[in-house]
């Protein structure tokens, strides 16, 4: 069975791109409102169709110059959403089309697909937090959990309920209350969903992950397209050799980018 899913993404357009996307919003309005006046118009007569109306935007364009400069395929679906209208309202499904009216709902519609550009591939793990497809990655981020063995020996030296020993245990659950507190900021999930439109996350158990760090890897397609997945490319944890390509790099950047 076919399943059709919707994603949202936010734009962050400049000023300039900004205005254009308002331009073909209110032309996609103007062309959807210029026809459904004409048919209204021809209401007792053959009703023009989808075909016929695109046969028509050739020469609205050149009795309105700025529809040139919006894409065609946005002009189509809105002539496409008309005759939608249409057909939904002689079954009976709703009402009479209505003009559409500025501000309320602006929107225009672009049915090629397009890819995203700047989407990014992330490899978990267990020596480093994470590897980028890019290249770039963070080690643990636990820089006060070195201060702990410090803190359970002073606990040890002290005599058990003493106040030295109480201010021993405070401490200790103060430097853990500070490490939560850490993961609770997630800056780096902020960092990453506001800078990239499309996160790509493998589906991996890390608590498995403790148990071997033997695995398999397969070489990234950009490099060869070898397609080598073997147990003996990966020798040590941190590097992969592929036997078949002779590529040589990080295991968690070419897992980022396989994931990608």
């Amino acid at each position: 069975m076919l399943r059709r899913q919707a994603y949202r993404f936010e734009l962050r357009p400049s000023g300039q791109q900004l205005r254009n996307l308002r331009r073909f919003a209110g032309s996609c309005r103007f062309v959807y409102n210029q026809d459904s006046a004409r048919n209204t118009a021809r209401y007792n007569k053959k009703r023009l169709g989808y075909a016929g109306l695109c046969a028509l935007l050739p020469n609205w364009k050149r009795e309105h110059p700025f529809l040139s400069e919006v894409p065609a395929q946005a002009l189509r679906q809105a002539l496409k959403d008309l005759e939608r209208a249409y057909t939904n309202f002689f079954l009976k499904r709703s009402e009479f089309p209505k003009f559409k009216k500025k501000g309320q709902r602006e929107s225009f519609r672009v049915p090629q697909g397009f890819e995203v550009d700047n989407g990014i591939g992330l490899d978990w793990g267990v020596v480093r937090l994470y590897t980028r497809s890019n290249g770039a990655y963070r080690e643990q981020c636990q820089p006060l959990k070195r201060f702990l063995p410090k803190w359970r020996r002073r606990m040890t030296q002290k005599r058990k309920f003493s106040r030295n020993w109480k201010k021993a245990k405070t401490g200790i659950a103060k430097l853990r209350q500070r490490i939560a507190n850490i993961r609770k900021e997630f800056r780096s999930s902020n960092e990453i969903s506001k800078n990239h439109a499309v996160v790509f996350v493998e589906d991996l158990p890390v608590s498995n992950m403790c148990k071997s760090c033997k695995g398999s890897r397969t070489c990234p397609v950009a490099w060869g397209e070898c397609g080598q997945v073997s147990a003996d490319n990966r020798k040590t944890q941190a590097k992969l050799v592929c036997l078949k390509c002779g590529l040589s790099a990080n295991a968690d950047f070419i897992s980022a980018a396989n994931i990608r």
